[in-house]
């Protein structure tokens, strides 16, 4: 039969490696502009599209759903938070939130 991993263990393995591969969201959040350079928002934004929202690609290609369903749920909240955070939209209503997630 082969090696069979335990779902549980492996997808709470996952859900931490996330939360640690995603701390690098505050940094970059933080990121302020420069008194010649208004581009702090960009900066963050390419940031976050372009490194941090791929850490999971990986996992998602090589392990099945069921162990990977909690840890792309968390990614998605982790990414969604940091983005409303930069965007100003946390203060609005779930449904602004989420239209503004998906422009």
């Amino acid at each position: 039969k082969g090696y069979q991993p335990r779902e549980p263990l492996c997808s709470a393995q996952l859900v931490k490696r996330v939360r640690i591969a995603l701390e690098p969201l505050d940094g970059i959040i933080q990121l302020r502009d420069a008194p010649s350079l208004d581009i702090a928002q960009q900066a963050q934004h390419c940031l976050m599209r372009y490194c941090s929202n791929t850490t999971l690609v990986y996992f998602l290609r090589t392990m099945p759903p069921s162990m990977t369903i909690e840890a792309a749920q968390e990614h998605d909240r982790l990414i969604a938070s940091a983005f409303h955070r930069i965007v100003g939209s946390e203060a609005g209503s779930p449904a602004q939130c989420e239209r503004a997630l998906r422009q």
